[in-house]
């Protein structure tokens, strides 16, 4: 078996892989399902690794240390730099918590194990995946864990059992790889996206390839048909996969299968039709950079989001992109060549990855003990900071995160007066966590007191499924029941981020239900519309631009486009609202003007604790006029937003009055 030959086709789908993936980070509607990339690169990845050990077995000159010394030349040089470049970059642009996640992530991708540190940053509120500068990372952990494990195996069986055994067992590995990818994904979506075990499958395809476990094809007729739909299968997952498609799993087999017959059409030295498309000069040029594109395009990516917003511009995405190819270019060049030039058994390269290794940790060690070094910033800056904290200060006991069975009705959370039960209940998602806190804050100076039942993903909806939080159905069915039977319960106010869910149908279908139930058992229910949500970190934002001597009384989110998102949802929820009984209130005139949907203001500071969610401050903003409405003559404190030049839709105040309990 040779594993010396050069393939261009190779270099070339090497260039579909990463182009498909910076393609779906930077401009995501233009390669919906370029995520399958990175699947691409581990079947390629399986492919050369696994010819050349099984080569080097065969004529008995294997070493488990010379391999990972060739690992290490191959994959550190790079990712130090890129490491370094990021960190250095984000002493200037993330605030102290952001800086020291940085510095934890960097670590654990000095390690080869950020899939583990990115999966234990997965919480409903641990921060969006558009701002973790080094999140592209999990895959190539992934991908080194992988060769922790399959050298040995090779070793042990390739001379030792027959070649066919050791392709059954490679087989019965494959599929069940592809077995745990299906369960977790039914049950751990996040585990099934960044573990090995489920991404195991992709891996192994590739090695069965490698090893010349799959029989060649014997015409040029059936290679040449075999590389175009090769190419087809990956072209089909890059265009119509798409963010909400289950993956990995059986659906990972479309585009991975697809780079498994490119691959294996062309072994033995046969030109295919797909092999000479990709052999092209331009694409083998980015196939060769495409570790180092790979690398830098992420960080790129995220700081401008950081800078300017999630959603980049399309000039921004392309100019990132140009940035990315610039440095990946350079980073070749100046860095993997030079390195890779030298003789991997005359140079030291497992001390030098063990140098870098401990320069990386002594770095990251340094932020995490300083705590993300809060000193860059002003106490104007840390002040606003501060507002990522701005939250329900017993969420973690009082609002349901969804991963077991939900409290009884007994043990949910009451706010405002001790002595007094709940007259009003706030029934939702994690959107009514810091409204019940407020209106209980309002609700102590009346003698009076408000219930939470709220739970992370699951509006207040009868028989909504949520694929993450599977006692959602459990949870809603306690509240109706509970809040029915509750007679001191006079009021229910039903919030959710109506805007997110999906399953539209089942969402109206079961609030519907919800309102019904409620005012069978003769509660009035208030129905709260859609929040704005912003599309950044507010509290990073705002402090970045003060550090820098910017005005962020602004910052927000175009009206125009907050409430274009919002209309299906508040459609909706204006529908319950003919209903007797039920009124709609909508927090957004209290937040916007005719340009801004604000997520800052002078008067409150910051608006959001991140960017879904409001702030107790900024529910204080948003629902001051439904306190006002429940609590009359109660103390408060914030203010509105906006006072003036709202768009002719928020002029009218909603009519709260009629479904209101009597006061005191």
């Amino acid at each position: 078996m040779s594993a010396s030959r050069f393939r261009n086709d190779i270099q070339g789908l090497r260039a579909l892989a990463v182009g498909a993936v910076v393609l779906n980070h930077a401009l995501p509607q233009a390669a919906p399902g370029g995520y399958v990339g990175v699947d691409v690169f581990f079947v390629i990845s399986g492919f050369l690794i696994s010819r050349i050990i099984a080569a080097d077995i065969e004529n008995e000159r294997f070493s488990i240390v010379d391999f990972y010394r060739k690992r290490v030349r191959r994959i550190f040089p790079a990712l130090l730099v890129v490491l370094l470049a990021t960190l250095a970059a984000g002493y200037f642009m993330l605030t102290p918590a952001a800086y020291r996640e940085l510095a934890m992530t960097a670590m654990a991708a000095s390690f080869f194990v950020s899939n583990f540190a990115f999966y234990s940053l997965t919480g409903y509120f641990d921060g969006a995946a558009e701002f973790k500068p080094l999140l592209h990372l999990w895959s190539l952990a992934v991908e080194e864990q992988f060769y922790i494990f399959f050298p040995p195996f090779l070793m042990l069986f390739w001379r030792r059992i027959s070649r066919a055994k050791s392709v059954m067992l490679l087989v019965a590995a494959g599929m069940a790889s592809l077995l745990v990818a299906e369960l977790l994904l039914l049950k751990a979506p996040s585990a099934a996206y960044y573990m090995l075990p489920p991404r195991a499958v992709e891996l192994l395809i590739g090695v069965l390839i490698g090893i010349g476990g799959i029989p060649p094809l014997k015409s040029q007729a059936l290679r040449d048909w075999t590389s175009v739909l090769g190419l087809a299968m990956m072209i089909a997952s890059i265009t119509v996969f798409s963010p909400t498609t289950p993956f990995p799993g059986v659906r990972s087999l479309l585009p991975c299968l697809g780079a498994g017959l490119l691959i294996h059409a062309g072994t033995g030295g046969a030109e295919t039709w797909g092999g000479r498309l990709l052999s092209l000069t331009p694409l083998t040029y980015i196939g060769a950079i495409s570790y180092s594109l790979y690398l830098w395009h992420w960080p790129i990516l995220v700081y401008l989001r950081t800078a300017l917003d999630a959603d980049l511009p399309i000039a921004w995405a392309g100019a990132a992109i140009l940035a990315a190819l610039a440095l990946a270019s350079l980073t070749y060049h100046l860095v993997e060549r030079p390195v890779l030039s030298r003789r991997a058994d005359r140079f030291r390269f497992l001390w030098i990855g063990g140098a870098q290794i401990a320069l990386v940790t002594a770095l990251c060690g340094f932020v995490m003990i300083a705590q993300g070094i809060p000193g860059r910033y002003s106490p104007e800056a840390r002040k606003l900071i501060a507002g990522s904290e701005d939250i329900n200060p017993r969420r973690d006991t009082c609002h349901y995160g969804g991963e077991a069975p939900p409290p009884p009705y007994g043990r949910t959370c009451a706010f405002g007066s001790e002595d007094r039960a709940p007259d009003v209940a706030v029934w939702g998602d994690s959107h009514g966590a810091e409204l019940a806190p407020y209106l209980g804050e309002r609700a102590g100076s009346m003698r009076r007191s408000v219930r939470e039942l709220t739970s992370s993903a699951c509006p207040p909806a009868q028989g909504f499924a949520s694929p993450e939080h599977t006692h959602c159905g459990e949870f809603n069915e306690m509240a109706l029941t509970s809040l029915a039977a509750d007679a001191q319960i006079r009021t229910v106010i039903l919030v959710a981020n109506g805007q997110i869910y999906k399953n539209r149908e089942q969402l109206e279908r079961g609030m519907q239900k919800s309102v019904e139930g409620l005012l069978a058992a003769g509660k009035s229910v208030i129905v709260v519309m859609q929040t704005p949500l912003m599309a950044f970190d507010v509290a990073s934002k705002a402090a970045l631009m003060t550090r820098y001597g910017l005005d962020a009384n602004g910052l927000g989110e175009s009206s125009s486009h907050a409430y274009a998102e919002a209309r299906a949802y508040d459609r909706f929820v204006s529908g319950l609202g003919r209903q007797p009984g039920v009124a709609v209130y909508d927090p957004k005139p209290a937040l916007c003007d005719k340009a801004v949907c604000h997520a800052y203001s002078r008067a409150s500071g910051v608006l959001y604790f991140n960017p879904r969610h409001l702030s107790l401050a900024g529910v204080g903003v948003a629902f001051r006029l439904l306190a006002d409405k429940l609590y009359a003559g109660a103390q408060h404190r914030p203010a509105p937003v906006v006072n003036s030049s709202r768009p002719a839709a928020m002029d009218s105040a909603p009519d709260l009055g009629p479904v209101l309990p009597p006061k005191g």
